[in-house]
């Protein structure tokens, strides 16, 4: 991680001292966390480690948008380098507080960020696909949500949920592709947890039931109809920081094959290659953050596409070069091999 300021001429004093400092904490607090597990507790204290070393800020767009991208980015590879369980989880909460940082009313958005942030809550987002998801009809002063708000990041485990509904009256029944969102606290009366999961990393994803759920019109997320476009903001507000964190991935396995004195000359290639991709990755990151009428998303997603197939090529590599001992559960490779394919979950 050493050539990251070489390849990112970019970034700022700032932002090196928050590399630095970003170093330290993950070689402390976690490299020795860094195993997948499946005990809950252990998620809540990540989130809590996480808010201590004051990282979640950089995640959630408090008090509202833009978020910082080249830390974003910085802080993601340096993650998903030790523990993409870790990274993993850091996403999540920014993808899941994303919508109420764009959107909601004041007071459910200081409400709950300012938790999130803090680690005190876990926050979920259900990142539906086509036209599914429940059906929300007014009832005085009220949405009624009925359905199932399938793919629910973090479901099981949240203290809020981040849901999109289609809206529907009795004059109109629910229009295909026009969503609305909600903020739905986990202990509402009616709100279901179904096919509960794991995802490649060990954090749970599930659909989410509504059952007769009562909605007050204040946690609504925006307008009726919002709910595509703050979607897909949300996602595209992460496109790049995904490809920070496959980096991250890349680089560890690399770094495993070069401290077995393994490295071949193909993978010196692909490592040349990777630092091109991530040279150009901060610079759409500065871009994002200094010029951001000049932000081309099609590159961004572009420069994800190129970045997740180095990442599979350089892994895969660093499996053949290790041979056996980078099958063993928890071995960095095997970490790195399980966690870049949940990527494919944030967006």
């Amino acid at each position: 991680m050493d050539s990251l300021f070489e390849d990112a001429p970019a970034l700022t004093e700032e932002h090196a001292r928050l590399a630095r400092s970003l170093a330290r904490f993950v070689e402390i607090e976690i490299e020795p966390r860094a195993r997948f597990s499946r005990d809950p507790q252990v998620y809540r204290e990540m989130a809590a480690l996480l808010a201590q070393a004051d990282l979640l800020r950089y995640a959630v767009a408090l008090p509202s948008p833009p978020l910082d991208m080249r830390a974003l980015c910085i802080v993601r590879e340096r993650l998903a380098h030790a523990s993409p369980a870790a990274d993993y989880l850091f996403a999540t909460q920014g993808l899941a507080s994303y919508p109420l940082a764009l959107a909601a009313p004041d007071h459910l958005r200081d409400f709950w960020l300012s938790r999130i942030t803090a680690g005190r809550a876990i926050a979920a987002i259900s990142l539906p696909t086509d036209d599914a998801g429940p059906t929300a009809r007014r009832e005085d002063g009220l949405y009624r949500l009925e359905g199932t708000a399938p793919f629910a990041l973090n479901a099981g485990l949240a203290d809020l949920y981040t849901i999109f509904a289609r809206v529907a009256n009795a004059n109109r029944p629910a229009e295909s592709g026009r969503s609305t969102a909600f903020v739905i606290g986990a202990r509402m009366a009616g709100l279901e947890i179904e096919g509960l999961q794991e995802t490649a990393t060990g954090y749970p994803i599930a659909h989410v039931k509504c059952a007769a759920l009562r909605v007050p019109i204040e946690e609504m997320i925006g307008n009726e109809g919002d709910g595509e476009r703050i979607l897909r903001t949300t996602r595209d507000a992460f496109l790049l920081s995904h490809a920070a964190a496959a980096c991250g991935m890349a680089e560890r396995a690399l770094h495993e094959i070069l401290a077995r004195d393994k490295m071949t000359e193909r993978a010196r290639r692909l490592w040349a290659e990777l630092r091109a991709a991530r040279s150009l990755l901060y610079e759409a990151a500065h871009c994002h953050d200094t010029k951001p009428e000049t932000v081309r998303l099609d590159l961004d997603r572009e420069a994800f596409g190129i970045i997740f197939d180095l990442a599979h090529r350089i892994i895969a590599i660093a499996t053949e070069a290790i041979g056996r001992e980078s099958l063993i559960s928890d071995h960095p490779v095997e970490r790195m091999r399980r966690g870049l394919p949940a990527l494919r979950l944030l967006f």
